[in-house]
């Protein structure tokens, strides 16, 4: 549950009606939580379609493919509808990839980490 939502929800019990606007930026704000959430899981299935064609596993490269295309229509759609708040999507999903970068860990990074005998 966001912060406005829970906000909406103590004005109710303390049976304070709350303003229209609060609906509208709850709203807003699950419609930049949804389209931040299918955009981060265009990208995961980017890199496993791409990981299933370079270890040449056909069968969930297939399937990988699909849910690909499934997410980027539901994207697709969203943006169309949502174009504004879409812009403001691509932006936080930039700015957060950012801060928190996807780590890179090179080949026998975890060796180190094995017992040794």
């Amino acid at each position: 549950m966001n912060l406005a939502a829970c906000l909406i929800r103590g004005l109710r019990l303390l049976q304070i009606k709350p303003p229209a606007r609060l609906y509208a930026l709850a709203q807003a704000w699950q419609t930049l939580d949804s389209l931040c959430a299918l955009q981060k899981r265009h990208n995961d299935l980017e890199g496993l379609v791409s990981w299933a064609k370079r270890k040449k596993l056909a069968p969930q490269q297939r399937y990988y493919t699909q849910l690909l295309h499934e997410t980027a229509d539901n994207l697709f759609f969203s943006r169309y509808k949502y174009p504004a708040i879409a812009a403001l999507t691509d932006w936080v999903i930039t700015l957060q990839s950012q801060l928190f970068p996807t780590p890179r860990y090179t080949k026998g990074y975890a060796k180190r980490y094995t017992a040794t005998r």
